[in-house]
């Protein structure tokens, strides 16, 4: 983090850079992050290092950083954009293969061996919408997502259509949840 920093503010004296690095990491989202480990802190840096390369044409390495960022959650996948707007070709297949290779290879190393694991993996995305995803894969995600999703899955059929409307519109459903809890 000191070093993306040091790098991405090298031009600003070394007290306001350090204030900045200190507001930064003193933000109630970062604390937040720090304080649950959260995955969302490491896939920030990450990112951050991949754009500074990027900045600087260093487009192998800003490639990499964003292909592993990409395997761990799905947005960073947008980034795969910018280097088939610019058509660099090479680093696109660098961030493609790096993107796969960190997402396939660790199931080779779980039990079941790599063909069960894809199947499993494959299966995540396929089996969001049953009783089972719900209850098993969701137990543990406290987020208003989570638990429309299982409300939608567990409840009688009568109300899958409720969850379901809610689900597809839950951003303006928690923004109204939000306004109620905080009038």
């Amino acid at each position: 983090l000191a070093l993306t920093f040091r790098w991405g503010l090298a031009k600003i004296s070394k007290k306001n850079r350090l204030s900045i690095i200190s507001l930064f990491l003193m933000s109630g989202p970062m604390v937040s992050m720090i304080d649950r480990a959260n995955v969302s802190l490491i896939l920030t840096l990450i990112c951050l290092f991949a754009v500074l390369h990027l900045h600087r044409e260093n487009l192998y390495v800003s490639a990499i950083a964003f292909g592993l960022s990409a395997a761990m959650k799905g947005y960073p996948l947008l980034f795969l954009l910018i280097f088939v707007r610019r058509r660099e070709w090479k680093p696109l297949v660098t961030w493609v293969f790096t993107f796969l290779a960190s997402t396939l290879l660790p199931l080779v190393f779980y039990q079941g061996g790599f063909l069960s694991n894809l199947k499993e993996l494959i299966n995540q995305f396929q089996g969001a919408s049953t009783p089972v995803h719900a209850i098993n894969i969701r137990a543990y995600n406290h987020s208003l997502l989570s638990f429309l999703d299982t409300c939608r899955t567990s409840l009688p059929n009568a109300f899958a259509n409720l969850f379901e409307f809610l689900i597809s519109h839950y951003s303006i459903f928690g923004l109204f949840i939000a306004i109620f809890l905080l009038s």
